[in-house]
């Protein structure tokens, strides 16, 4: 039955749709950014019929409720009017789905299909966040691609520009790349590529070095063995940490070094003479140009960036495969239909509910869900305690939830709507909460 394909012709129909970028960058930010960021869309580009007919909203909702089945609480009976807003909002906007109008009598929406962009990338798009997230159960592309709010004069939306950090990052092999720099290279302020930056540092896809010098090794003379040795004993040891770090990243903080020499020779050298040795070690390095030094003003003030191990199955696992979909390379999409939308197609249960797994954690309704259940839980514990209250350790420890922000924000809540009241115990002195005019 998930098979069946239930369309209608369109010939008699309006047709609503918007063009789709002839850029590959700029398609593929129109793609991360409205179409497969999260996995209910996904699975929607999957199950909408192509341009040659299109299918109701109804019949739309019945197919992606039973296609997922039980897998979530909230998407197992999502509403048609979610679905149909998913397609309209979103998918529609970037050009990727058609809305279908009755011609007659009145105007009314009628169904979705996908339009001719929307069968050439938008279908096979999806099929690849489907089988990359279901190939990587511990990867969410929602937190990494999800938010969708437009970043620059030049309308790239924020998952595109990170996308673009993590291809640049990962170019880049093992040489850092600080913000001003990488900022010029993607025509982007330094305050938007810090932003995503931030993004991706909290999702482990980049590692970050700062602190007061960073020496970066000069390409040149990556092998060059410094003529003039101070302190021989410790130039040997610091240049084999040199050579170990090399191996990993293209930069090394001062910091770094110092930490790595110092477990060295604890009890050996005076703590200050021995930073002052390798930074004579290291200034001699500069001068002879194995490394190239960027010193900051303000300690912490000079971030480079490398792409990290999950960073880099990203994009070589992901974006650059989505990148070769958006340039029509034929010999790549020939195999990649055969490898990938053929077999997502025949197994589209297994990959819909495990997308749509994915993404629960972070659907509105989930959070909705979420905080019903832990207001209720306050309002049973405060109900317990009566007149004493509670205190937010022991709200915390009863709700399970650990961030005590989140609970701060629900508790002010239920203040401001008169439900509860926080009181000051003078012995110990801290707040307590309890139900409002409690006995």
């Amino acid at each position: 039955m998930i098979n069946e394909v239930l369309t209608q012709n369109i010939s008699e129909n309006k047709i609503e749709h918007k063009e789709f970028p002839i850029d590959p960058f700029d398609r593929m930010d129109r793609i991360l950014g409205g179409a497969i960021n999260m996995g209910p869309k996904s699975v929607l580009m999957m199950l909408l019929p192509n341009f040659s007919g299109y299918i109701s909203t109804g019949d739309l909702g019945d197919r992606f409720r039973q296609v997922i089945g039980n897998s979530d609480p909230y998407f197992s009976s999502v509403r048609n009017d979610v679905l149909a807003a998913y397609c309209d909002q979103s998918l529609n906007s970037v050009g990727l789905v058609a809305k279908i109008y009755k011609a007659s009598p009145t105007d009314s929406a009628y169904g979705f299909s996908l339009t001719e962009a929307g069968v050439k990338y938008g279908k096979r798009s999806a099929a690849l966040a489907l089988k990359f997230e279901f190939d990587n159960p511990d990867i969410s592309l929602y937190s990494i691609f999800g938010q969708t709010a437009t970043t620059s004069k030049k309308d790239h939306r924020a998952p595109g520009l990170r996308a673009r950090i993590l291809i640049e990052l990962n170019n880049s092999g093992n040489t850092a790349i600080d913000i001003p720099t990488l900022a010029q290279r993607l025509g982007q302020n330094i305050e938007t590529v810090t932003q995503a930056l931030k993004i991706l540092g909290d999702q482990a896809c980049l590692e970050k070095q700062s602190g007061g010098s960073i020496y970066q090794f000069a390409k040149d003379n990556v092998d060059k063995t410094p003529a003039y040795k101070r302190y021989p004993r410790l130039f040997e040891a610091i240049y084999k940490i040199i050579q170990d770090v090399r191996k990993q990243k293209g930069f090394l903080s001062l910091e770094e070094l110092i930490t790595k020499v110092s477990s060295q020779y604890e009890g050996t050298w005076n703590k200050k003479n021995l930073i002052n040795a390798i930074r004579l070690i290291m200034n001699d390095f500069v001068r002879q140009g194995v490394f190239l030094e960027n010193k900051s003003g303000k300690k912490g003030s000079t971030n480079f960036y490398n792409i990290s191990q999950k960073g880099s199955l990203i994009v070589n696992n992901f974006l650059n495969p989505l990148y070769l979909l958006m340039i029509d390379d034929v010999t790549f999409t020939e195999s990649f239909d055969r490898q990938v939308v053929e077999i997502v197609e025949k197994n589209l249960e297994a990959y819909a509910k495990a997308a749509v797994r994915r993404y629960s954690p972070y659907s509105k309704g989930q959070a909705r869900k979420e905080k019903g259940d832990i207001i209720t839980k306050i309002v049973e514990l405060l109900t317990e305690f009566g007149k004493s209250g509670a205190t937010m350790e022991d709200i915390i420890k009863v709700t399970g939830h650990r961030k005590r922000m989140t609970i701060s924000y629900y508790l002010k809540i239920m203040e401001q709507q008169g439900d509860i009241e926080k009181v000051t115990t003078l012995n110990p002195k801290k707040y307590r909460y309890r139900i409002k005019n409690a006995s």
